[in-house]
């Protein structure tokens, strides 16, 4: 209880130091960033902490975080006296209700998630092991950039910002990695509950602005009361799988027949996994399933089907998911800073940065403090959650362009305007977070097309039911009166052929694939290893769509796109019907010295542009993916349906506020009975997810410390792991196994670089095996040789100053141990592990 509570004081220190500069930043918006300060804070911490280890300035250790602090200290102190201590006072004395929401709102849900980790708290399987390696490895890098704790040698080649944060509140606060672990989780939770409630307190006191209405007392209540459908949206309310889930434990839909077996139509037409298959008895219904956890399947609801009938996973999580199951994964690490951007997002929409100036100079942007502010933050993505930059960095530019399109045209000024900002935007981010950029090796390798894999609008509805059925209704309700028809239709054209050309180019893939090795050959100009890497690539885009040739595939690809348009068409629909409101409307300039967006459509405006992004996120999986390891769009629809939920979650929240404020009436009640019973379809998941996960909160062990299922099921190696600790920091032999398995739990535990840890996972994070080399058999020859020339030379190569013995050495290797018992010093031994010291090392980090 001690950690949370220091974690909590922590954080809302932060917070308050961080306030002043929002306040300055966000000097027009209601709450003047209040409800981003702590994100904000943590935000600017971590960043000095890390520029200052990289530029040697800082240590990292206790000293270091809190040098980092005091430099907080300091900006916090000059931007207070700049805006004087008694304006300051008053404004928080004013605004004393707002802020005391604000806070309970994040200790509650930091306490409820708390509670929720303290049930199962331990840090075992999926990616979890190597989330902690991380944490520990920064931890223990002498150095940064942080040494990659499962490839000694190299630094981290991974989007590491969040990790690095954690770490930090470990020096300062003392918390074991364990403990750190499930309260990172936690404290996310709370952020993201907190910034995101704050954000749409905002979006509807300005909406409450534009109508004229005043804010009273009564009026912020209910606001602030309201905005608890934010953190509902985001981090509750789950998809259409978990109701499914019930009918299926029930039987619902489900037959026998003459035979005596079970089937259903419905079911098998639906296809997701598992539920085509008969419900176990008895019939229930709460949902079970025999073999494994049931609630796993909702995060796996698409599936995509090669052309011979085999199945490619499909990974589509959302947050209430990803929080059950409690990854510490960059995805999740990174919502409350996806959510300050779209806090700024809003504000520059706004209160433009372009508004004011006449020029379009690169140089007036980059004098402008607050380009540098969201540079800061939004570029914050590039070293949180590389996926989610591009995403928030396009947002805030349409942001900044639609009320200059909308005041000035879509003249040769807007578009200056427009290209300065983005290019002195991009490059500010870029300077900001280089030297991270420049370390970062990545799997990304271009773009493939998505020929025959494409979403089934039905999967498509299950996974975003909630937020599909409430937008839907909403955009309805907006666009049935004086709606310019023809302009959309026309816009509706133009995005029809953009889609017929974006097949065009996917189809031109395959084509030239094929085509490509025969001309270079009969023009001459290829040389025989270019074409061989030719017929080799097209060969593996066959096999990722297991097609027999190229023809076969393009065929496919167009009946598939032509006989299930529904998804695409759809998403179509909402894109265009979005850009004809927001480009087509009348609008008033706003009055000589007004600030801003034209008042009355900046709310709606904002949220307008968030499903347009969700939208364009959503369709671009059906022609493109990004390759990776894997293949095929695995990882994609994961990393863009994500921030699906995340932009639509928030604009169905503010749909339904809506209703709040609606006069009473035959209207009202029945859309806020159907809204309440969307919300209760996506509130089954959680409500039986939660009961399964903590074992409905009985006969449970609470702690949180994650580490202490391993000290009590491998007490023995834990000894062994905590002694290792102790001593000075170097590189460890261990032994090398598989991902997603027990092995590298050394160097996972103690933050003690290991020569090679999960294969699998380096490969990813490196884009190829060329910096593993031979270590995964090195190791093996290391325990296994009775030679010691041979076993000092695998120990010089690697700079390995620690051998580690345990049990799954043992199982793993022959290991021939009386040539590290001969050679090398014994540090520690216990009945089953032991760990040998040698001193011929390189010294460097002690």
């Amino acid at each position: 209880m001690i950690d949370f509570l220091l974690w909590y004081v922590f954080i809302a220190i932060l917070g308050w130091l961080a306030f002043p500069l929002c306040a300055a930043i966000f000097k027009h918006a209601f709450d003047r960033g209040f409800s981003v300060a702590k994100v904000v804070g943590l935000l600017l911490w971590g960043y000095l902490f890390w520029l200052g280890n990289l530029s040697g300035l800082l240590a990292n250790n206790r000293v270091g975080v809190v040098c980092a602090i005091l430099l907080l200290v300091v900006a916090a102190s000059l931007m207070v006296k700049r805006f004087g201590v008694d304006h300051s006072r008053n404004w928080l004395k004013e605004n004393r209700r707002m802020l005391i929401f604000q806070e309970t709102v994040f200790f509650i849900a930091f306490l409820v998630w708390a509670v929720v980790r303290g049930t199962n708290p331990e840090i075992v399987g999926t990616e979890k092991p190597m989330e902690l390696a991380f944490i520990n490895g920064i931890y223990q890098s002498p150095t940064f950039p942080p040494n990659d704790p499962w490839l000694s040698g190299y630094a981290i080649s991974y989007y590491y910002f969040g990790y690095l944060i954690v770490a930090a509140l470990m020096h300062l606060l003392g918390t074991t990695s364990g403990t750190a672990f499930n309260l990172a989780i936690a404290m996310t939770f709370a952020l993201t509950a907190s910034t995101s409630s704050g954000l749409l307190v905002n979006l509807l006191i300005q909406k409450a602005q534009d109508l004229g209405q005043v804010i009273d007392r009564k009026k912020l209540r209910q606001i602030l009361l309201v905005s608890l459908l934010a953190p509902l949206f985001i981090l509750i309310v789950s998809n259409g799988e978990g109701f499914l889930e019930m009918l299926h434990s029930r039987g619902i839909f489900w037959q026998e027949q003459a035979d005596g077996r079970t089937a259903s139509g419905f079911w098998q037409w639906l296809d997701i996994q598992d539920l085509t298959q008969a419900p176990s008895l008895p019939l229930d219904w709460k949902p079970s399933r025999m073999g494994g956890a049931w609630w796993w399947r909702a995060s796996r609801v698409l599936q995509d089907y090669t052309i011979t009938g085999q199945s490619r996973e499909i990974i589509d999580e959302f947050p209430f998911f990803s929080y059950l199951l409690a990854d510490l994964h960059p995805h999740v690490l990174a919502m409350p800073y996806v959510l300050l951007a779209l806090y700024a997002a809003f504000y520059v929409l706004r209160f433009s940065v372009a508004n004011g100036s006449k020029e379009a100079q690169l140089l007036v942007y980059f004098k402008n403090p607050m380009l540098w502010f969201l540079a800061l933050t939004t570029g914050s993505l590039l070293f949180l959650n590389t996926w989610d930059f591009p995403i928030y960095f396009g947002l805030i530019c349409l942001a900044f362009v639609v009320p200059v399109l909308n005041l000035e045209g879509w003249g040769r000024a807007s578009w200056i305007k427009f290209f300065s900002f983005a290019v002195t935007f991009g490059v500010a981010c870029i300077f900001l977070y280089f030297p991270f950029l420049v370390s970062l090796s990545s799997q990304a390798g271009g773009l493939l097309p998505s020929l025959v894999f494409h979403t089934r609008a039905v999967h498509f509805l299950v996974m975003f039911f909630p937020q599909v059925m409430i937008l839907l209704a909403w955009l309805i309700s907006k666009v049935r009166k004086n709606f310019p028809w023809r302009k959309w239709l026309n816009t509706f054209l133009v995005g029809l052929i953009i889609c017929l050309v974006l097949l065009v180019l996917a189809l031109m893939i395959p084509t030239l694939a094929q085509i490509g090795p025969q001309l270079l050959s009969a023009l001459g100009n290829g040389k025989a290893e270019d074409i061989q890497l030719l017929l080799s690539a097209n060969q593996s885009l066959l096999g990722v769509y297991d097609a027999q040739s190229n023809g076969q595939l393009i065929t496919l690809t167009i009946q598939k796109f032509f006989t299930q348009p529904v998804l695409v068409l759809g998403l179509l629909l909402t894109i265009t019907l979005i850009w004809t409101y927001l480009f087509n409307q009348p609008e008033e300039k706003p009055a000589e010295g007004e600030i801003g967006q034209p008042a009355q459509r900046s709310s709606e405006c904002f949220v307008f542009l968030v499903i347009l992004m969700g939208a364009l996120l959503a369709i671009f999986p059906e022609f493109f993916y990004l390759r990776d390891q894997f293949g095929w769009r695995m990882n994609t629809i994961f990393k863009f349906y994500f921030q699906v939920w995340m932009l639509w979650s928030l604009a169905a929240a503010y749909a339904v506020s809506g209703l709040i404020f609606l006069k009473s009436g035959r209207s009202k009640g029945l859309l806020t009975s159907a809204a309440v019973l969307v919300i209760g379809v996506g509130l089954v998941y959680p409500a039986f997810g939660i009961l399964d996960k903590t074992n409905s909160f009985r006969n449970i062990e609470w702690s949180l410390d994650g580490n202490l299922y391993y000290a009590q099921s491998n007490s023995l190696d834990m000894q062994a792991i905590e002694y290792l600790d102790t001593l000075p920091y170097g590189n460890v032999a261990e032994a090398v196994g598989g991902s997603y398995s027990s092995y590298g739990r050394v160097s996972k535990l103690s933050g003690y670089p290991a020569v090679l840890g999960w294969l699998g996972h380096e490969l990813q994070w490196r884009g190829g095996g060329t910096e593993m080399g031979s270590r995964e058999s090195d190791i093996k020859i290391l325990y296994e040789t009775d030679d010691w020339e041979t076993a000092r030379q695998i120990l010089s190569d690697y700079d390995i100053r620690y051998v580690f013995i345990g049990s799954m050495e043992r199982s793993l290797y022959q290991v021939r141990e009386s040539k590290f018992a001969n050679h090398m010093k014994e540090e520690f031994s216990n009945q089953d592990a032991v760990i040998y010291s040698w001193a011929e090392v390189s010294l460097d980090g002690e």
